[in-house]
């Protein structure tokens, strides 16, 4: 995984909070656990935090190996210290709007003494949601994202917003795919009737259409 977007989150970090960014040789690309966070009671100044949502849950192979890299890029950031917070959206156990509701006033309370400075959202339905009920919850905060498209969200306010795009995941995997099978004629898109699945088609039916003949 590259080092770039969690860099990216560290320097908009940097440039709302005043924190020094250092960047690091491509060697530290590679997964390494992250160093055992500290409190911000330990840190002896005042923290610099960052909300981080998650598509998925704290257990999932996506969130540890992505969640590892964006906090020891944190860590390695000098002249200050970075809090990181973590939470977990999971749309597709809880895919009610009514959990999300809970999610936000959870939110509301558990983080009304802390002055979150970055908002970070791994996933369509992470930023979503923060587009949603920024404005009751962290009002102003800027938000750094990862996602596939942000076509579905084009309805929705933009507040100070920035990321990164990777809109090439299914077209890629089907290229992979035809490589290794090149006499096949038919593709089958697994998915499910949740509103998140429902997102899955709607982004690979476009990326697919060159494929068709």
């Amino acid at each position: 995984m590259s080092i770039a977007f969690p860099l990216l989150v560290a320097l908009l970090l940097a440039t709302h909070t005043g924190l020094s960014v250092t960047a690091e040789p491509r060697a530290a690309e590679q997964p390494a656990p992250a160093a055992p966070a500290r409190s911000e009671e330990d840190t002896g100044r005042q923290p610099r935090r960052v909300l981080a949502l998650y598509s998925y849950g704290a257990d999932h192979p996506v969130t540890v190996t992505f969640d590892g890299q964006f906090q020891a890029v944190l860590k390695r950031q000098g002249a200050g210290e970075a809090v990181r917070y973590a939470e977990y959206l999971e749309p597709g156990r809880f895919p009610s709007e009514s959990q999300a509701r809970i999610l936000r006033d959870y939110l509301r309370q558990k983080y009304a003494d802390r002055k979150i400075d970055v908002l970070f959202c791994w996933g369509v339905g992470p930023l979503e949601f923060f587009l949603r009920h920024q404005g009751e919850l962290f009002p102003g905060t800027p938000i750094v994202y990862y996602v596939s498209s942000l076509e579905p969200l084009k309805h929705l306010p933009a507040p100070p917003i920035t990321g990164v795009l990777n809109p090439d995941a299914y077209e890629r995997t089907l290229e992979l795919a035809l490589n290794l099978h090149p006499d096949a004629t038919e593709v089958f898109v697994v998915s499910g009737t949740p509103a998140r699945d429902k997102s899955i088609e709607r982004e690979a039916a476009p990326q697919f259409a060159r494929f068709q003949s």
